[in-house]
C-alpha cells in the first residue's frame, strides 16, 4: 500500500509516492508552480502530476500547502 504525496509551494510542485512507513519512492516528481496563470493552472499541473506516478496500490493522498501564495512575489501570503 501506498500513499501519493503532493507539495504545492510558491515556487514549484513536488510529487511522490510515499509507504506506509514514510519512505519516499522514487521518483520524485517536480515542476515550477504555475501561479501566475491562476489556481486552475496550479490544480490542473498538479494533478497531471500525481497521474504520472503509480497508482495501483494507492490508498491515500497526502497534500501540503506552504498557505496562500502570492503569485506575483512568489511568497506566502501571511
Amino acid at each position: 500500500m501506498t500513499i501519493l504525496a503532493l507539495d504545492i509551494g510558491g515556487t514549484k510542485l513536488a510529487a511522490a509516492e510515499v509507504s506506509t512507513g514514510g519512505d519516499i519512492l522514487e521518483p520524485v516528481l517536480s515542476t515550477p508552480t504555475p501561479a501566475v496563470h491562476g489556481p486552475s493552472a496550479v490544480l490542473e499541473t498538479a494533478v497531471g502530476l500525481l497521474r504520472n506516478l503509480d497508482r495501483s496500490d494507492v490508498r491515500a493522498v497526502g497534500v501540503a500547502s506552504a498557505g496562500v501564495v502570492d503569485p506575483d512575489r512568489g511568497t506566502v501570503v501571511g
